[in-house]
């Protein structure tokens, strides 16, 4: 991330995907998770972000990047334009101490506001669907309907803590329900959107969104709940 003729590459292959969208988008997201880093090479990989940042602001494009590698000692050297869609605060590990590492030195959401990001909730417990061939999905997006409409709201963003709820939402400016398809098997893509829509309906609710003014979401919920 470093070589020059990497993020020559980099900007190659988005200006690729840029022209094939035109102007339908507004936003561009860069990815940013699941790497390796230290704390004290961390800033080589801010320095990517701002300039792949500000290669599509030049394109009319706001970045957005995943939080991971956003760490709390140079948080202030990210450019404040871009928008992190926060989905969890330590990755999930599977290991108490690793998650203990990784929670001491990233930025939390608070951590993020303070700072003036602007931030979206993609919170991996609640706003997560993983669709499995031959797994109860009408049931499984069912009680994701039903778990997010009763413990979720934009403010609950590290997992199912409930301790740590941001009460001031107005610089988290959306939520995301995200469907990751490794696990769909011969799922089509029908089937996975009616047994998300009542999930995606829930999450609708609760954040109030303006899409709903027409009532359509809560119709569909009480349907499929």
């Amino acid at each position: 991330i470093t070589n020059k003729i990497s993020l020559d590459f980099v900007k190659s292959l988005y200006s690729e995907v840029i022209g094939i969208f035109g102007a339908s988008s507004k936003h561009f997201h860069i990815g940013g998770d699941e790497f390796g880093y230290s704390v004290g090479n961390n800033h080589e990989f801010i320095s990517y972000v701002n300039e792949l940042s500000e290669f599509l602001a030049s394109h009319g494009l706001t970045t957005r990047m995943w939080n991971d590698g956003l760490i709390k000692s140079n948080l202030a050297e990210l450019n404040h334009d871009v928008q992190i869609t926060y989905w969890s605060y330590d990755g999930n590990p599977g290991d108490t101490s690793v998650a203990a590492q990784r929670r001491a030195i990233r930025a939390s959401m608070p951590d993020l506001l303070e700072e003036g990001f602007q931030v979206l909730n993609y919170n991996s417990y609640y706003l997560y669907s993983v669709p499995e061939e031959g797994a109860g999905t009408s049931q499984s997006g069912d009680f994701a309907a039903r778990d997010t409409l009763l413990n979720w709201d934009l403010g609950v963003w590290d997992n199912n803590n409930h301790s740590n709820v941001i009460v001031d939402t107005s610089n988290i400016i959306g939520a995301a329900l995200s469907i990751w398809g490794e696990h769909a098997g011969s799922l089509n893509d029908s089937t996975i959107q009616k047994y998300t829509a009542g999930h995606l309906a829930a999450i609708i609710k609760q954040t109030n969104a303006e899409a709903d003014s027409s009532g359509a979401a809560l119709a569909e919920l009480k349907s499929v709940s």
